[in-house]
């Protein structure tokens, strides 16, 4: 699916299946979707405001250089989610699970990564402006070490 610079304002899509969805530089507004298994996503540049990613399977999500802002990634399998130099608020991702999770250069306020259990967190230092819990401190630390050049011994 090809839908390059398109926008999307008060829509469902459900039950879906797509190997590639393709729109950078596209517009989510007030959008929900649903139940939808998707290979890679290629948004990178688009803004999504208010909204809802509910039960879905996403292989590769790019976001680089995206606009977020109120969306919420409900119960949903990421294997790689790609944020870099992106602008993220009030966004959170409950029930969710991700693999790798990269914000390079990212902005973040207000995100939630509550839950979260990413084997490989890229940017690091990015992460200014996100909540995580006493129990994902613990099990970051090495990820935290690794990205930072911190050695433990």
């Amino acid at each position: 699916v090809n839908l390059t610079g398109t926008r999307f304002s008060g829509t469902t899509i459900a039950d879906s299946r797509v190997d590639t969805w393709t729109m950078p530089r596209g517009n989510l507004l007030h959008t929900e979707i649903s139940g939808t298994r998707i290979g890679a996503g290629v948004v990178h540049d688009s803004v999504w405001e208010k909204v809802v990613i509910n039960n879905c399977r996403i292989s590769y999500l790019n976001l680089r250089g995206a606009k977020l802002a109120d969306v919420e990634f409900r119960d949903c399998v990421i294997d790689e989610i790609d944020l870099d130099r992106a602008k993220v608020s009030r966004v959170s991702f409950p029930g969710s699970t991700v693999g790798v999770f990269q914000c390079e250069g990212a902005t973040l306020g207000n995100v939630d990564i509550r839950g979260l259990q990413p084997h490989k967190i890229s940017g690091v230092h990015s992460l200014r402006g996100a909540t995580i819990d006493e129990t994902q401190l613990m099990l970051f630390a090495e990820l935290f070490a690794r990205e930072l050049g911190i050695s433990v011994e």
